[in-house]
């Protein structure tokens, strides 16, 4: 890729080398953050409609959801977006009191629920069937998250940053039509884990989703029973997490850093705590491999290309295997999925099953 004058290997790695890893059978994980709950499309008869502002779930697009309701004044509203991230969290919680977790989770399971997935899925099988193109899919890239895990026996647990359930009711989902799928689907029971706890114990084929900023259930589904529950979301509760190093959420990603082949799906490496826990982990690796899998905003968007460029050079100093699709998210995903069917499909050809 030439950016200015300058000519520079935008990827040292490919999808091939993360399908070596899958067909090593090595233990793996997968860290995912906000980007996966991201769509351009949204499923005919809801009321969001197909506009794509009404449904994006960003922590910006939260953020301002919860100034709605904390700020009545137009001029407190201005002053409160022109603070960091984390800070205008602390003033939002302070002022919402018992409202604000309540206020987020009907944020949430508004954009993106069950109901809403169920639907998704008739667009997502009609394009694993080469009827439309991957861009059609709402919320594609959860399906193609969902199926990588039911057909990848190596990959053992998820480590999310999001709130939700939505990894676990897709993973369902796809259990559910397993008929519409000729390749055979591993049986695992998707299980959420917060604050150090899991909704159910003693379940043979458990497959854990950590949510290590915290866990909101939908309004219909199970809610949490210990008391003191919380997220991650303000200042004080970065900082609460980030001094505690032998906490559940640090020791948990970084026990699957430094002893699983990792995977970083809609992460963002501007966050500090990722670059945190990745650090840490760097000083004490094993040899497993950590790949972060991103994809450049459009194809002359010359400010994304560039930003991904500089991020490649550093985080390749840094042991992380960087994997960049130059031709957006679509075609990421698309070809992520691609590359799991080719791995399952030789994988069976060999065993015969």
């Amino acid at each position: 890729m030439a950016v200015g004058h300058e000519t520079y290997a935008l990827s040292l790695y490919s999808m091939d080398d993360f399908i070596h890893e899958l067909e090593d059978e090595k233990a793996m994980a997968f860290f995912v953050g906000t980007g996966i709950d991201m769509t351009n499309v949204y499923p005919e008869g809801f009321p969001q409609g197909r506009d794509v502002k009404a449904h994006q779930m960003t922590w910006k697009q939260l953020l301002e959801e919860l100034i709605c309701h904390a700020c009545v004044n137009i001029e407190e509203r201005r002053i409160l977006t022109e603070y960091a991230s984390d800070l205008q969290a602390a003033v939002l919680k302070q002022k919402l009191g018992s409202s604000y977790i309540p206020i987020i989770q009907s944020w949430l399971y508004s954009r993106c629920n069950r109901r809403v997935l169920e639907a998704s899925y008739v667009y997502y099988d009609r394009y694993r069937k080469g009827e439309i193109p991957i861009t059609e899919v709402p919320f594609y890239s959860q399906f193609v998250l969902g199926e990588t895990i039911l057909l990848s026996r190596g990959i053992r647990a998820v480590v999310s940053q999001n709130y939700n359930n939505f990894i676990s009711d897709t993973i369902s989902i796809l259990q559910e039509r397993q008929s519409d799928q000729p390749r055979k689907y591993r049986d695992i029971k998707a299980i959420e884990v917060y604050d150090g706890w899991r909704e159910e114990k003693y379940v043979d084929n458990a497959f854990l989703i950590y949510h290590v900023h915290g866990y909101i259930p939908s309004p219909s589904g199970f809610q949490p029973k210990k008391e003191g529950s919380h997220i991650v979301l303000s200042q004080e509760e970065f900082y609460e997490m980030s001094k505690d190093v032998f906490s559940w959420q640090n020791s948990t990603q970084i026990h699957f850093l430094t002893h699983h082949t990792c995977v970083l799906l809609g992460l963002s490496l501007n966050d500090l705590t990722t670059l945190r826990v990745l650090r840490h982990a760097n000083l004490d690796r094993s040899s497993e491999k950590v790949y972060g899998l991103m994809a450049i905003a459009g194809k002359n968007n010359t400010a994304d290309q560039i930003d991904k460029q500089m991020k490649c050079r550093y985080f390749q100093t840094q042991h992380l295997h960087m994997i960049v699709e130059e031709d957006g998210y679509p075609a990421l995903y698309d070809k992520m999925l691609n590359s799991v069917y080719t791995h399952y499909d030789r994988h069976r050809d060999k065993s015969g099953k």
